[in-house]
């Protein structure tokens, strides 16, 4: 019985939420609120995809694995950063 899937599921919801309330917390100063929890969600999914996304092109052309790794590092985290202050934590929005 393969638990990598199980195991990927539960490594993910542990460090999205953990990750959702230091941020709102933390670095955001807010409440814990439902409609920013699901926005949060939506956006650790879109970088999780992100991330696969270059890792796949830089496997596609038979790149150094470094060189996704760079991209990744260089790409996602400022977009992630980007999304939460402009949408994620946006009390307009």
């Amino acid at each position: 019985m393969n638990l990598a899937p199980a195991a990927n599921r539960a490594t993910f919801t542990s460090a999205a939420t953990f990750s959702y309330v230091i941020h709102t917390r933390w670095s955001f100063s807010g409440q814990l609120y439902s409609r920013t929890l699901f926005r949060f969600v939506i956006v650790a999914i879109a970088g999780s995809l992100m991330a696969v996304f270059a890792s796949g092109i830089v496997d596609d052309y038979s790149m150094h694995y470094l060189t996704g790794i760079t991209g990744v590092v260089c790409t996602v985290p400022p977009l992630i950063i980007i999304l939460h202050k402009h949408w994620t934590y946006n009390k307009l929005a």
